[in-house]
């Protein structure tokens, strides 16, 4: 029942702002007495938790967060993604998408991989590496990191990882019908 889902979605998400919250007050009240003391007048403490929904149909839903902390001095964004069975109401296991799209984590890796490289060697892209050092760095895929969109799957890579920070999180897209968990012809390109 879809009603019964929105509920259990709102109900997970309600609880982890609620969490985050928490850790926030605790955050500032611990950072609160840095504040009289700033003489450059910096904010001494910052969070932010956006949300995004990047793909929803009758079956699933991804959920994208990204949190960023900032201490005053230094920004640190990191990004949570969760995907929901819309029929049922439950998460799905990180490696579900992956095994139903018959790729291992080795060939995700590879397949990324060439991507970058692919982008590089085209002039498409640049991330401020040499493109010896980038395929040091560009099989190094996290295949937790991935979200659905509407022609895939996308996977990205933490800032700073492959790009400078001001690129924020890179992200490659790995064609797949997502109806039917599998991988499209041209994601082979």
């Amino acid at each position: 029942d879809c009603k019964v889902t929105l509920e259990r979605i709102n109900a997970f998400y309600g609880k982890m702002a609620e969490n985050y919250s928490g850790y926030c007050e605790n955050v500032l009240t611990r950072n609160i007495d840095k504040s009289f003391f700033d003489t450059e007048n910096r904010n001494p403490f910052g969070e932010v938790m956006k949300c995004f929904v990047p793909y929803h149909d009758d079956i699933y839903i991804s959920v994208l967060l990204e949190i960023t902390h900032f201490d005053g001095y230094f920004k640190n964004t990191k990004r949570v993604c969760h995907t929901w069975d819309y029929i049922n109401g439950t998460l799905f296991d990180k490696g579900y998408f992956l095994k139903k799209a018959n790729k291992s984590k080795r060939n995700i890796k590879k397949l990324v991989g060439d991507m970058i490289i692919s982008s590089i060697q085209n002039g498409n892209a640049d991330f401020s590496y040499t493109e010896n050092n980038l395929k040091r760095y560009a099989y190094r895929v996290n295949p937790n990191n991935f979200f659905l969109c509407k022609k895939g799957i996308a996977f990205w890579f933490d800032i700073g990882t492959i790009a400078p920070e001001s690129e924020g999180f890179p992200t490659f897209v790995v064609p797949v019908n997502i109806k039917e968990n599998e991988l499209s012809e041209n994601s082979s390109k």
